[in-house]
Order: C-alpha cells, then sequence, then structure tokens
C-alpha cells in the first residue's frame, strides 16, 4: 500500500496545475467551475494487501480497462497516447490490467483510417479510440464493442468531435447516457470514468458549458452497482504547452491525463 500512495503521489504532481499559467487559452482552475476533490479523484485507499491485488487485477483474472472514444484517446504517430503513461503508472502499482478494444496502436489522422505504431509500443495498445468519432457514432457500435471486450472499466473522453462539428451539449450528453446504458446491458457492473473535456482553441466556451453539466450527468446516472465517476481533465491543462496543435496532448498533456485517470482508478479500486 505504501507503493501505491508514492505512485499516487507522483501521479497528482504529473496532473497538477504549474505554477504560472500558460497562454493559448488553456483552462485554468480560474476559469472553470469549481467541483469537490470527490470529482478530481484523489487516491484513498484503505483495503488489506491482500485485498488490493484482487481488486486490481490478477493473473487470473486481469482488470479489463477500456479507453474509449476519440482521437485525444487514440493519439496518432509520433505519439503514444495518455495510454502508456497510464499502464505503466497502473502495472508499477502492482496492478494486472488488460485495456481492450478493437483498435491497436495510434491512428494514422484518418476517422476510419488504419492503425500505426505508436513512438513508444512498449505498453498494452488495445483500446476503442476512433479517430474524428462523434458520440452518435460511438453509439452506434459501441454493442458490438462490449460485447466483443466485455469491460470491467471504461475510461470515456467524449464530447470534443461533437461539440466541433455543431452537435448541441443536450443531444450530446443523451448519446453519452445511451452509452452508458448499453455498456451496462453487456456488464451491468461496468464502472465508468466519465471525463471533463480537455480545453481546445476551438468552441472554448462551448467546451465550458459541456464541461459544467457532467457532473448533474453522472449523478443522475450513476448506481452504486455501476457507478460514473466524474474526472476533471480540463482544470489547469493548458492549450499552449499541453498540446501540439492545440486539441491533442502532447508529451507533458498525456501525463497530465494519465496521472489523474490512474487517481480516478485507485479511488474507485481503494476506496
Amino acid at each position: 500500500m505504501e507503493k501505491l500512495r508514492f505512485l499516487a503521489a507522483l501521479a497528482l504532481l504529473a496532473s497538477a496545475a504549474p505554477l504560472s499559467g500558460c497562454g493559448g487559452g488553456g483552462g485554468g482552475a480560474a476559469d472553470t467551475p469549481s467541483f469537490s476533490s470527490t470529482d478530481r479523484g484523489t487516491l484513498a485507499p484503505s483495503e488489506t494487501e491482500a485485498t488490493s491485488k484482487s481488486s486490481c487485477g490478477t493473473a487470473e483474472a486481469p482488470l479489463r480497462i477500456m479507453p474509449l472514444v476519440d482521437s485525444i484517446t487514440e493519439s496518432t504517430v509520433g505519439h503514444s497516447s495518455y495510454r502508456k503513461a497510464l499502464y505503466e503508472m497502473l502495472e508499477q502499482s502492482g496492478c494486472v490490467v488488460d485495456f481492450v478494444g478493437s483498435r491497436h496502436g495510434v491512428s494514422a489522422g484518418i476517422t476510419f483510417g488504419p492503425e500505426s505504431p505508436p513512438r513508444d509500443p512498449n505498453f498494452d495498445q488495445d483500446s476503442e479510440g476512433h479517430w474524428g468519432f462523434r458520440a452518435d457514432q460511438i453509439l452506434q457500435h459501441i454493442p458490438e464493442w462490449a460485447k466483443l471486450a466485455s469491460p470491467d472499466i471504461v475510461l470515456m473522453h467524449l464530447g470534443t468531435n461533437d461539440l466541433f462539428q455543431s452537435q448541441s451539449v443536450p443531444s450530446t450528453l443523451l448519446e453519452i447516457e445511451l452509452i452508458i446504458n448499453e455498456l451496462r446491458a453487456v456488464n451491468p457492473n461496468v464502472q465508468i470514468l466519465l471525463a471533463k473535456l480537455i480545453p481546445s482553441s476551438r468552441n472554448r466556451d462551448k467546451i465550458e458549458n459541456f464541461n459544467s453539466r457532467i457532473p448533474e450527468l453522472a449523478h443522475a446516472v450513476s448506481s452504486s452497482g455501476s457507478p460514473v465517476i466524474v474526472v476533471d481533465q480540463y482544470s489547469d491543462f493548458y492549450v499552449s504547452s499541453d498540446t501540439f496543435d492545440e486539441i491533442h496532448p502532447n508529451d507533458s498533456g498525456e501525463l497530465k491525463m494519465a496521472g489523474r485517470w490512474f487517481n480516478a482508478l485507485m479511488e474507485l479500486l481503494f476506496s
């Protein structure tokens, strides 16, 4: 458990705000709604070592995690995505995980396009990240993907392409709810980590409006058997220094995202 606490401290440092803000339209604590520490995913392990190992997967039954949705999850050539850093954090914490999904590697930068090797291939590359996909496109395919992958936990960062393509905030939130319903149809006990979107230089006001509605959605659809946990990927994420094109995370952005997913996973599994 001391090892978990140490890794969590590293993850918190990776996801913490810089001491001084950067320009370029990035998100920050000063310009976003304030949410509780529960929303942010703070580590609070309290189980025995034996229970911890079981909760975090075993060789016989690895924890099946589906990183879901768009290019921010899938990433592209020359990058490895947040998935690599997250996989390493989980592996070093003693968790035995299996990233699941029909995609492998990163995108060549084309919707419905082929996959390419990531910059660093030394991690479980499976995911359900799809370059350019909106929530309605995910909804169309998720019954099949969920049936094939049977995830225990889903990491959902969804809505960026919808807002870029003039979809409304209410319609996108509804589609996310329907996606969660489809995941539960396959696994009634699936656990969802639902992200507030990272900022972009495009549609900033719409992203902030969308993010402000995420806790309300999570509260409405969460259940004891299938919790929906909010993960704040927006606050203290800076477009100018944490993305390579004002949309997709660079190395520092990937590390921030991985740290926030990791902390939320640790709270989910051990609190």
